[in-house]
């Protein structure tokens, strides 16, 4: 047996020992489930899961169960806590409060009731007190207002007692056959050192090939089958978006297209500026519009736009809905509820459980560490690259007021 398996297997049968029963979590901004489903496959009790849109609250019901709708933005977490306490221990706090990318700064940044999601979320963990927290984000959060955002929401963190840990992930080095970057902030109040699970696939480079992180390896024996959420065909395109679709090779865009083939938009799109004056079409984001999947790469980013801009990489078709979710590693049986603009925003909003399910593992493996640290904010990682825009390194050094001074809190 490899003898890390083998140390994994003896690590949680002491923790079985030692606890008795597994686990329990409590989820916040529980959407779709995709985090949840992860941490259940992993052998955690998720004791409940709350989020404020009904189809979300169904798909999980239907798929996980337990979930209670709930305005996560004005709740009283005190009596929610309260009440969970009382029969149950909370292990750890999960969730993914969104990041509104608000500008307001200075000393009342949170008190702005415009960022009240993610203070919210450092409230529950006022009153559950989780002994473990898990917290996931959008990348923007890294320099979203000049990076107080972040800062805020670490200082509190810190000041509640506990030890935490940053780490920007790319999906597609675990497994996930997706390009998808995400922020996960992890922490603990018993001065456990924490090692993010180690990535399995190196995220640049030619080397999916080989991978099993691809988008022909999630997709390709789907083929032609009905979109098995709607009971109907695919949606067959005609006209000039089919004449695109027809036209465009794997990897191509919008702007490789002929221009009596291109939106009207394009052009004004393609040369739209932002605030520090580089054209959007060389940051990465808009004005892609329709792009054509390459199979033996990973996928793009799923989103709620997916179906309607990712082109199949030999079908002159759109992905559909269950071909966005395997990309997001939802097994074929997880079914998802609502009208089908409910249902892509559930899928593009999850973490991919399959990650979910390692991060969930390295933290059980974690628990059994003995308390060695003091509260703060111990290690981030906020890019894999060595070039660091203006914005991330003003962030970089906000944070590192918090690793470096040794500050003093009333717990």
């Amino acid at each position: 047996m490899d003898g890390k398996l083998e140390y994994t297997i003896f690590v949680r049968s002491v923790m079985e020992s030692q606890r008795g029963t597994k686990l329990k979590a409590v989820s916040l901004f529980s959407g779709a489930g995709g985090m949840d489903l992860g941490f259940k496959n992993a052998g955690y009790d998720l004791i409940a899961a709350y989020d404020y849109m009904k189809p979300m609250v169904d798909t999980y019901n239907k798929n996980l169960g337990g979930a209670i709708q709930l305005d996560l933005s004005s709740c009283d977490f005190s009596l929610i806590a309260d009440k969970i306490k009382s029969k149950d221990d909370v292990d750890i706090l999960i969730g993914g409060p969104p990041c509104q990318g608000f500008t307001s700064a200075g000393t009342r940044f949170w008190d702005d009731p415009r960022n009240s999601l993610v203070r919210n979320y450092v409230d529950a963990l006022k009153h559950f007190h989780p002994r473990w927290f898990v917290m996931e984000n959008v990348e923007g959060i890294l320099t979203t207002a000049r990076g107080i955002y972040l800062y805020e929401t670490i200082k509190k963190m810190v000041e509640l007692g506990y030890s935490v840990f940053i780490r920007k992930i790319y999906m597609q080095e675990y497994g996930v056959p997706q390009r998808r970057k995400r922020v996960f902030i992890v922490g603990n109040n018993e001065g456990k050192k924490y090692s993010f699970p180690k990535p399995v696939t190196p995220a640049s480079g030619r080397i999916y090939r080989d991978s099993v992180a691809t988008l022909r390896n999630a997709i390709e024996d789907l083929q032609d089958v009905y979109d098995s959420d709607f009971d109907q065909e695919p949606h067959r395109e005609k006209g000039i978006k089919l004449r695109r679709i027809e036209t465009l090779e794997p990897g191509q865009s919008m702007k490789d297209l002929p221009r009596e083939l291109q939106h009207k938009s394009f052009k004004r799109r393609a040369f739209r500026r932002v605030m520090d004056g580089t054209p959007s079409a060389k940051r990465g984001g808009a004005p892609n519009g329709l792009r054509r999947l390459v199979y033996d790469e990973p996928c793009l980013t799923i989103t709620s736009a997916s179906p309607n801009e990712f082109v199949h990489p030999v079908r002159n078709r759109m992905l559909t809905i269950r071909e966005c979710a395997r990309v997001q590693t939802f097994p074929d049986e997880f079914r998802f509820f609502g009208k089908k603009n409910d249902r892509i925003v559930q899928i593009g909003n999850a973490v991919p459980p399959k990650f979910a399910e390692q991060l969930a593992k390295s933290i059980n493996i974690s628990d059994m560490n003995e308390s060695e640290i003091s509260p703060g904010l111990i290690s981030y990682d906020l890019s894999k690259t060595a070039a660091r825009s203006s914005a991330l390194m003003r962030t970089e050094k906000m944070l590192g007021e918090l690793t470096n001074n040794q500050l003093s809190f009333n717990y």
